[in-house]
């Protein structure tokens, strides 16, 4: 699992988003296996030995233009990882990413439950979406941490960027099956080493106050998903 933002310096509405990117890997048994497990791990061993299935949940207005003041939901699109990256780009935002985190198989489903929801026409999008979310409309912010509705909905506020992003970092801890080790490998497989991401890390405190605090929603399964 990979979480981004784009803002910029100046925090403006206008030019943030969140948006998540989620990755099951298979491959070999072997030492292949075992270079995909291992934080920043880079030898092309490793890379060639696990397939990727990628999906990415980025919901924004069809018009790819961000409308505060809109009173009405308005058709939305769930964009690709590559197209959201440019978007942020365009807009002169930069990029910043917590992960990619390996979590538990169940949140990798609940993603594509989502992201299935998502691009089913049924669910437009709003910047301020209060009494439209989630069935009606949703935000680019909701659209990412209303994957997990089991311990009710993230309540993010007034947060957007990169502080909404780091909110849902936190959310989804009790997935991640390790939160101290990044995959970055993933990353540089995606072809993520082009782009001025700014890699994001979460707290000691933030992670020890979390993982300490809050029970996993379901026991761990060892699965192969980032």
């Amino acid at each position: 699992m990979m979480l981004f933002s784009a803002q910029r310096a100046l925090n403006r509405p206008k030019f943030t988003r969140t948006f998540a990117t989620f990755i099951k890997t298979s491959g070999h048994k072997t030492n292949s296996q075992q270079n995909c497990q291992n934080d920043h791990a880079e030898p092309a061993s490793g890379l060639a030995g696990c397939d990727f299935e990628t999906h990415t949940i980025s919901w924004l207005a069809a018009k790819k233009k961000v409308c505060l003041l809109r009173l009405w939901p308005e058709p939305g699109a769930n964009l690709d990882l590559t197209t959201s990256l440019e978007w942020a780009l365009s807009v002169q935002s930069r990029i910043s990413m917590w992960g990619p985190f390996q979590i538990q198989l169940p949140l990798y489903e609940k993603a594509l439950v989502q992201k299935a929801r998502l691009e089913s026409g049924t669910v437009q999008y709003k910047v301020f979406d209060p009494g439209y979310r989630p069935d009606i409309a949703s935000s680019c912010i909701h659209g990412v941490c209303d994957i997990d509705q089991e311990r009710g909905p993230l309540r993010t506020w007034f947060r957007y960027g990169e502080s909404a992003s780091r909110s849902i970092a936190v959310f989804f801890l009790p997935w991640v099956i390790n939160p101290h080790q990044n995959h970055r490998w993933v990353s540089e497989r995606l072809g993520l080493a082009k782009y001025p991401i700014i890699y994001r890390q979460l707290s000691t405190p933030v992670l020890g106050l979390e993982l300490s605090a809050a029970a996993a929603p379901t026991p761990a399964v060892q699965a192969q998903a980032s």
